[in-house]
């Protein structure tokens, strides 16, 4: 709209209401209550509109073509009403008003005139977002799209192509196409034929300068092979994809008029995988459907975790009028669609954290689109699958592609550093694609993965090379010079064999620099037993080996099967075999499932070697029977209870505590103080198999909590996706996991239940019920018994208290005061909330939130400071910030940090 108005009528932005001439409201009927929000602000305008009546209103979008006349009915100064179709009218329609100062309302669906009178194409940054087409057929029952927009209607193939290539000679690099269905697209040719959306993907990846290509949006039932194959094919088009979904239930997808299965969705899934391994995978999900039951809730969350969504968007059901949805029953209670929704979005949480902690490490192509919202001196861009990422770099760099390797993973973004700028990257081989693949063979990349410790991803001439920075670096220089070496001359082509692979390896000096700072993980232990050579076969193994070989302290959690021990030892019995260490030490504290030494019969080896036999079977598999025995009797192996370490200093020795999740924390202190002079220890443990009486805390809690800002120490936390025993157990694994989660809830639910809260209030709102409700939603952070004062003030006490606490000279939202006690003594008292009754309700009107939910927001804030959590520094902010959203959402309110965010 904006660039529409600025080509006809000279109208630009401003950010002041009382300022503007035209006022428009571009509305979408798909966001819950929507009709109630235009009317909330229309009424806002209203006053404007009284005291300027030559103000221009304007209500478009969805909800305009939803409602047409009615919004004149119910407000009348509006003077445009205009749908999704009729928005290229829009200068004449405020011409015609100026002209006759009458209403114009105009919603109806010329299919093609929209796309005729579109403006000029015009680049605000490196990326552009290009429409396609409008409408949808699908009619899914829930859907208004297909009311409010009409029809689908593809825009002709070649109007799309001259405007892609308008922005790209403007420096637009990356395009996102959009409609509602894009899959569906099936524009008019050149030659009077029709272009399907697959070949319009090849032919916008044909457009110099077009580097990166996205959609959004798209329907499972219409995404065919042939556009699998365009992501086989065409590296412009980005490694990520929205499909929605909504439901992982055939019987709820079939009452949503969705025309496939989840079996169906999970099978194009597998092929897209199948042909872009590296793919990641957003979709939506509408939770609480009319006639969702639990089993078929339990179904969507068995899809969510066969997929393994990178990130996607879930909403609790409402309504849309006119939709056949809407004259469904809805039998779902608002308490268990507030649930459902709170046990989704924690898991697809935890998946979205799991995709960035695995690019943790790697190098990563951004697109810089300009300075960080974070801080100025920070550039921002995105990665293919959409993260945002925040790095120190230089202004001449904005709308150029760089590579960084990520460095930290936050709730909302990722932090890196830069490895190389684009004129430095020269990974784009200058030949056809044909004559690329017909020249490379497999081998030779595996031989440069397996030779420089890096991945390469090839497609056609374009190679993705992920790992450490020189490593990186040292790959990119090798390729690039082989191909300039073997270019084709005089229509002759020449294969690149691995004899020059290793040649080139040999001279590259980058490879020099390598050597010594990135480990090759798959020589990092190298073991040959009678079932084959030790070595990890996981990422997070891989790099758990590596800080073991780094670091002189190194703690592996993480569940059983996951080699933790295993590899351990390995690494142990390594350092003995190249004379690294003098001996190993190999010991567990004696206790397991709840029986002590005293107790057991037999005398003191028959008690003990029970609990010690797994970490003899690995030294007797990787070293044999006989050799573990001489090996023994000379004390170079020793394998004891964690007791015998009392008092002892291990110098010139590699020593591992097995099952520490059974220490108490002096035992694991103890230990930790046992270390000498050239000496490495390990700890290993599963945290979630204590056996330790519950008036103790484990130590290998303790030890998380207490020495991971440590630097010398390293933290490694396996999963179930490194189990390396039976298939089965990766999957008991996970659901112990999923039952513990939701034991744990119930935990906290009955806790909830000692917290006392006293209320002294001068208003009825919010009245002690909805406090005690509000801080029961926070109850997990608290210890059970606690208690917590909550006053609601007027401006001139919080005024006061602000002035002399905090010295600030005005009222505030919410203040804080921890009780801290003496040394010695416990009491349950957390401390006092003051909440401003005033400020609180000023902040909701302005910020147009809800009134209880700001209250809400502000009891929760305020809670969290009694427990230390802050907002000075941007990590403690974004941690704070998180937790609040979590608590918010699971109390069924809206993310309160939404507008920033967005």
């Amino acid at each position: 709209m904006a660039d529409l108005l600025d080509s006809t009528h000279g109208f630009t932005l401003t950010d002041n209401a009382n300022e503007a001439d035209v006022l428009l409201l571009n509305t979408c009927s798909i966001r819950e209550k929507a009709q109630e929000k235009v009317f909330h602000l229309l009424g806002r305008w209203k006053h404007i509109k009284a005291k300027r009546p030559d103000v221009i209103i304007g209500v478009g979008g969805c909800v305009a073509s939803q409602e047409g006349k009615k919004i004149r009915q119910r407000a009348h100064y509006v003077d445009i009403v205009f749908g999704p179709q009729t928005l290229h009218r829009l200068p004449e329609m405020i011409n015609q008003v100026r002209g006759t100062r009458s209403p114009v309302v105009d919603v109806s669906f010329p299919e093609i005139e929209k796309f005729d009178r579109l403006p000029e194409p015009k680049a605000e940054g490196p990326t552009a977002f290009v429409s396609i087409m409008e409408g949808c057929n699908k009619y899914c029952t829930y859907c208004v799209v297909p009311y409010t927009r009409g029809e689908e209607v593809s825009r002709p193939c070649d109007d799309i192509l001259f405007e892609i290539a308008q922005l790209a000679e403007q420096g637009v690099r990356e395009v996102n196409l959009l409609g509602q269905n894009v899959n569906a697209y099936r524009g008019a040719a050149y030659d009077g034929g029709i272009c399907s959306f697959a070949e319009l993907l090849r032919l916008v990846a044909a457009i110099d300068g077009i580097d990166r290509i996205r959609f959004t949006t798209s329907h499972p039932i219409e995404f065919t092979d042939d556009i699998i194959e365009v992501y086989r094919d065409t590296p412009e088009l980005v490694s990520f994809l929205h499909l929605p979904i909504q439901s992982g239930a055939d019987r709820v997808l079939n009452m949503m008029g969705r025309t496939h299965t989840a079996l169906e969705y999970k099978s194009t899934i597998r092929k897209l995988r199948a042909a872009r391994p590296d793919i990641q995978i957003s979709s939506d999900f509408i939770v609480g459907f009319p006639g969702e039951t639990s089993q078929d809730f339990e179904q969507t969350m068995k899809l969510i975790a066969d997929v393994n969504f990178d990130t996607s968007f879930s909403f609790i059901f409402s309504a849309r009028p006119g939709t056949p949805a809407a004259d469904m029953v809805d039998d779902v209670p608002e308490d268990e669609k507030k649930q459902r929704l709170y046990i989704l979005q924690d898991r697809i949480n935890q998946q979205v954290m799991e995709w960035s902690r695995k690019m943790l490490g790697t190098v990563q192509r951004i697109l810089v689109e300009g300075t960080s919202r974070k801080s100025i001196m920070q550039l921002s861009g995105r990665t293919e699958n959409n993260r945002v990422v925040n790095f120190e770099g230089t202004p001449d760099m904005v709308g150029k592609f760089v590579d960084v390797e990520i460095t930290e993973v936050l709730t909302n973004s990722l932090r890196a550093k830069l490895v190389r700028t684009e004129s430095e990257m020269g990974l784009r081989i200058a030949e056809t694609p044909a004559s690329v693949i017909a020249r490379t063979r497999k081998e030779n990349d595996i031989g440069l993965e397996r030779r420089l410790g890096i991945e390469i991803n090839r497609r056609d001439n374009h190679f993705r090379l992920t790992g450490r920075e020189l490593s990186v670096n040292a790959a990119a220089d090798i390729l690039r010079h082989l191909y300039v070496d073997t270019a084709p001359m005089r229509g002759q082509s020449q294969d690149i064999d691995p004899e020059q692979i290793h040649l080139a390896i040999k001279e590259s000096r980058v490879l020099e620099q390598t050597a010594d700072s990135v480990p090759d993980y798959g020589k990092a232990i190298h073991i040959k037993t009678k079932r084959g050579v030790i070595k990890p076969r996981t990422p997070n193994q891989a790099q758990y080996i590596a800080n073991i070989l780094d670091h002189d302290i190194t703690f592996g959690i993480g569940p059983a099967g996951t080699g933790k021990t295993y590899l351990a030892v390995a690494a142990a019995v390594d350092a003995l075999e190249r004379q690294e260490i003098r001996r190993i030490l190999l010991t567990r504290p004696a206790v397991e499932a709840g029986e002590k030494l005293g107790f057991l019969p037999g005398d003191l080896s028959q008690k003990v070697d029970p609990y010690l036999r797994p970490l003899y079977d690995a030294l007797f598999e990787m070293l044999g029977f006989e050799k573990v025995e001489k090996l023994i009797e000379r004390n170079v192996i020793e394998v004891a209870p964690l007791a015998y370490m009392r008092g002892r200093t291990l110098n010139d020795a590699f020593v591992i505590l097995d099952e520490s999740q059974n220490t108490t924390t002096e035992q694991m202190k103890m230990f930790l103080t046992r270390i000498g002079f050239n000496s490495k220890a390990v700890i290993t443990g599963d945290v979630t198999q204590i056996d330790l009486p519950r008036n103790l805390k484990s130590g290998l809690r303790h030890a998380i909590d207490v020495l991971s800002e440590v630097d010398e120490i390293s933290f490694n936390f396996l999963n179930s996706e490194d189990v390396v025993r039976h298939p089965v157990v990766a999957r008991i694994v996970n659901a112990y996991e999923a039952w513990e989660t939701a034991d744990q809830k119930r935990k906290d639910e009955l806790a909830a239940e000692h917290l006392q809260v006293a209320c002294e209030a001068e208003s009825g709102l919010p009245d002690e019920a909805q406090i005690q409700r509000w801080l029961d939603a926070v109850i997990p952070q608290f210890q059970p018994e606690s208690e917590v004062t909550v006053r609601l003030v007027d401006e001139a006490e919080s005024h006061n208290l602000n002035l002399t606490y905090r010295g600030k000279d005005k009222p505030t939202n919410v203040l804080s005061f921890p009780f801290e006690a003496p040394p010695g003594i416990e009491l349950p008292l957390l401390g006092d909330l003051i909440i401003c009754r005033q400020v609180v309700e000023q902040e909701a009107k302005e910020q147009e939130k809800p009134l209880d939910a700001h209250w809400a927001h502000m009891v929760v804030h305020g809670s969290l400071h009694l427990l230390g959590y802050d907002h000075i520094e941007d990590d403690e902010a974004e941690e704070m910030e998180a937790l609040e959203t979590e608590i918010m959402l699971a109390l069924g309110y809206a993310d309160p940090y939404i507008a920033e965010k967005e």
